[in-house]
């Protein structure tokens, strides 16, 4: 993992589907559901879970794509 340089966030990815959702008392923390991949493409897709939907794409500096699939997932068993 890269060294974390500043820990001082500017701003945040969400799916504009969810912020458009949001419901009263909630914030965008507590109701967004958003999980950060690797694909073969060596590049980090963000997700929304709820809409199913893409929400970025990042290719990365170092290919982790053998990497990842060196070490198996958490879905085979």
């Amino acid at each position: 993992m890269e060294e974390i340089k500043s820990i001082e966030i500017i701003g945040f990815m969400q799916c504009k589907k969810c912020v458009k959702e949001l419901p009263e008392g909630l914030s965008p923390r507590e109701y967004i559901n958003i999980e950060i991949g690797v694909n073969l493409d060596n590049q980090m897709l963000l997700n929304c879970v709820r809409h199913e939907k893409y929400v970025g794409a990042f290719t990365l500096k170092d290919n982790l794509t053998m990497e990842v699939i060196d070490n198996g997932c958490d879905c085979c068993g």
